[in-house]
């Protein structure tokens, strides 16, 4: 299985499951969708990319301070994170990872 790493700035902000490519379509529409939430409320793209970094910003320090980050603070996190990407202030690369989620390795025992 697949995920989606989030970060901000270097910190690891959470991680999104894979089924499929379909799902990764989806995250991207969330960002898409924030920024056209944005827009029909008559907010300027400037202050759409000021206020997901601000937002991304306070998602840090509550990561940092180990406080609480509720559900829909990680899924606004990642519509902020696509959202940004999707209006080029950063490429995918500075801010996602896909990979499988690793499995712990362990030594059998072996019956002497």
């Amino acid at each position: 299985m697949k995920y989606i790493w989030c970060f901000w700035n270097d910190l690891y902000i959470n991680k999104w499951k894979l089924q499929n490519e379909k799902d990764y379509k989806t995250y991207q529409d969330f960002g898409n969708d924030l920024i056209l939430s944005g827009l029909k409320k008559g907010h300027k793209i400037p202050k759409i990319i000021n206020t997901c970094k601000i937002f991304l910003d306070k998602i840090k320090e509550r990561k940092q301070n180990k406080l609480a980050i509720y559900r829909s603070d990680h899924l606004l996190a990642v519509q902020s994170i696509f959202a940004l990407i999707k209006l080029n202030q950063y490429t995918e690369e500075d801010l996602l990872l896909i990979m499988n989620k690793h499995k712990k390795k362990t030594k059998s025992k072996s019956i002497n």
